[in-house]
């Protein structure tokens, strides 16, 4: 039982027979984010993760649909600690639709490399994954203990420009639905 494992690769019955999901996967997002991308004729697109299991298989699923979906990768990228040179890559490529999966704390890290490498603004879209939740980037901006060489505002300048997709949380009621629950 894992109330808030998202990893694809915790979905093969195989290795993992007794495993119950109560939370939507990470992979389980990758049908909507091709949907909008396709809604607004984006066929160029870049992913970026930090390197863990659970970001390399949403990833690698992602970029299935895309190919199936006509959506072309164009630079696929990892990064484990420093992420300049995996972002330096996608400006290099002129991407503009950047898919990034990663912890919070590296994601501020890849924003600031964004930042200084001018990828930010209403011609550039950042895909998050679906559990950030409400001012991670507040919680996470510790320049104690990551050097982000940029500023919290500077970050926000990246920031502004992500979506995410999330599952839906529904009230707390007491009396029953439809389901009888």
């Amino acid at each position: 039982f894992a109330p808030s494992a998202t990893s694809l690769k915790l979905a093969d019955e195989n290795v993992y027979p007794n495993f119950l999901r109560t939370s939507i996967s990470d992979f389980s997002y990758n049908p909507a984010r091709i949907a909008l991308m396709k809604h607004y004729n984006w066929t160029r697109i870049a992913l970026i993760n930090q390197v863990a299991d659970l970001f390399t298989f949403a990833a690698r699923d992602l970029a299935k649909l895309a190919l199936k979906e006509g959506i072309q990768v164009v630079s696929s990228e990892s990064f484990t600690d420093n992420p300049d040179f995996p972002v330096s890559q996608l400006k290099a490529k002129d991407v503009r639709i950047i898919v990034l999966n990663a912890y919070p704390s590296q994601m501020l890290q890849v924003f600031c490399s964004a930042y200084h490498y001018k990828m930010y603004g209403p011609k550039y879209v950042w895909f998050l994954p679906g559990w950030v939740y409400e001012n991670w980037i507040f919680d996470n901006y510790k320049p104690k203990n990551f050097n982000y060489n940029c500023t919290l505002e500077q970050i926000l300048q990246v920031a502004d420009y992500y979506v995410a997709f999330k599952g839906v949380i529904l009230p707390n009621i007491s009396e029953p639905r439809i389901s009888g629950y």
